[in-house]
C-alpha cells in the first residue's frame, strides 16, 4: 500500500509571512493525521524561509509521532545542522534533496558530480538511525550509482512528468518514470515519488507505477486553502450579520 506522505511547508510559509503562529503548524499537522494520514514530510531550508529546525522538533513530540504510529520524513540537503538534528531527534526518514541556490522549490535529485565523499559519510553515520532515501531524477543511471551507497529508498523526481501531462506529452517521462521504478526494485529499495503531483496527474501514474510513499504538499495545500474558503466565509458572514451594533457612528 503506497504511503502518503503530506507536506505542510506551505502551512509554514504562510505562518512566517508575518510572524506569530497562525496557522498552527502543529494543528495542521494533527488535522492531516485525523484524516487519515500516515506521514507528515517538512524541509527546513537553509534560508528559514518556512520550516524551522524548531518546527521539526515540536513534530517530533507529537504524541503519535513520538510513538510511532505517523511518520516523520525530513526533508533537507546535507549541511551539518541537518545531520545533527537527525542524529539527535531520529525522525523516521531523512530524504537528501540536494539544495540549488537561489531555487524556490527543489530543482534536481541527486547527480554523481555532487559531493560523493559527504554523501558516503552521512550515510555511514545515520543508515542505522533512521531510514535514508534520496531525491533522484527518472535516471537509471542515478539509482543504481544511490543503491550502492547504502540508502534504503530513492524518490523519484516527477516535476518532468507533472509539467508534461499539463501539456498531454507525458507518456516518455511516465515511461522514464516506471522504468526507473523497477530498477530500485531490482536493487532492494524503497520507491517514493514526489512534486508537482495533483488529483489530475495522479491517477495515470499510479496505473504505471507502484510507489512506498508519495509526497504530495504544494498542490494538496493550495486545494485546502480554496475548499477551506468556500466553508469559512460564510460563518465570517453569518457572525457579522448576527452582530450588528446598537451604537451608532
Amino acid at each position: 500500500m503506497t504511503t502518503l506522505s503530506v507536506n505542510l511547508n506551505k502551512v509554514a510559509l504562510l505562518r512566517n509571512a508575518r510572524g506569530g503562529c497562525s496557522p498552527d503548524l502543529l494543528e495542521a499537522a494533527r488535522l492531516v493525521i485525523a484524516a487519515g494520514v500516515r506521514s507528515i514530510t517538512v524541509h527546513p531550508r537553509s534560508d528559514g524561509r518556512h520550516i524551522t529546525l524548531d518546527d521539526v522538533i515540536a513534530l517530533r513530540h507529537l504524541p503519535l509521532i513520538r510513538d510511532g504510529q505517523v511518520e516523520l520524513n525530513v526533508e533537507a540537503d546535507l549541511r551539518q545542522p541537518i545531520i545533527d538534528l537527525v542524529s539527535c531527534i531520529r525522525p523516521t526518514q531523512y530524504t537528501i534533496v540536494p539544495s540549488v541556490p537561489g531555487e524556490l522549490t527543489s530543482m534536481r535529485g541527486w547527480r554523481t558530480y555532487d559531493d560523493q565523499e559527504r554523501l558516503r559519510q552521512v550515510v555511514a553515520r545515520l543508515k542505522s538511525i533512521c531510514r535514508l532515501s534520496i531525491f533522484c531524477d527518472p535516471e537509471e543511471s542515478a539509482v543504481v550509482f544511490l543503491q550502492q551507497t547504502g540508502v534504503h529508498a530513492v524518490e523519484i523526481n516527477t516535476r518532468l512528468y507533472a509539467e508534461s501531462w499539463e501539456r498531454k506529452e507525458h507518456a516518455a517521462p511516465l515511461a522514464e518514470i516506471r522504468k526507473v521504478a523497477l530498477t530500485a526494485v531490482r536493487s532492494g529499495l524503497r520507491v517514493h515519488g514526489g512534486h508537482d503531483l495533483t488529483l489530475q496527474n495522479l491517477p495515470e501514474l499510479l496505473a504505471q507505477v507502484r510507489f512506498d510513499e508519495l509526497s504530495i504538499g504544494h498542490h494538496l495545500i493550495s486545494e485546502a486553502v480554496l475548499l477551506g474558503l468556500a466553508q469559512i466565509v460564510p460563518s465570517y458572514l453569518s457572525l457579522i450579520a448576527e452582530k450588528k451594533s446598537s451604537v451608532c457612528p
